[in-house]
C-alpha cells in the first residue's frame, strides 16, 4: 500500500495545484527546525521520499504538514515532537501525544 503522502503529492502535481500548496518538513538547523517550500519545487516523488529541483531528497517521515496557501490543512504528520506552525507561519514545537494514564 502506497504511503498517503505519495498519493497526495502526486495528486497536487498531476492536477496542477502544486503552486497553491506549502509543505513543511523537519530540517535541523533551520529556524524552529522547520523548512517550508512550495509543492511546485518537487521534481520527483518516490516510494518513501520526494526530490526537490535542487537535488535535495526529503523522506516522507520528515514532513510535518501540507497546507493550501490559504492555510487550510491538507495533511498533518504524527510524531514524538511534531513540528508545525501557526497561522502566521511562525514555527513551534507541539508536545508529543501522551497516552492515557494506566489505572492503578
Amino acid at each position: 500500500m502506497p504511503h498517503p503522502l505519495r498519493n497526495i503529492l502526486n495528486g497536487l502535481i498531476w492536477t496542477g495545484r502544486a503552486d497553491e500548496c506549502l509543505i513543511a518538513y523537519v530540517h535541523r538547523g533551520a529556524e524552529g527546525d522547520l523548512a517550508t517550500i512550495r509543492a511546485s519545487e518537487i521534481a520527483e516523488v518516490g516510494k518513501s521520499w520526494f526530490a526537490l529541483r535542487d537535488g535535495s531528497i526529503i523522506p516522507f517521515h520528515r514532513v510535518a504538514w501540507i497546507r493550501r496557501s490559504d492555510g487550510g490543512l491538507i495533511w498533518e504528520g504524527r510524531g514524538k515532537a511534531q513540528v508545525g506552525s501557526d497561522a502566521s507561519g511562525r514555527s513551534h514545537r507541539r508536545p508529543a501525544r501522551r497516552a492515557s494514564p494506566s489505572p492503578p
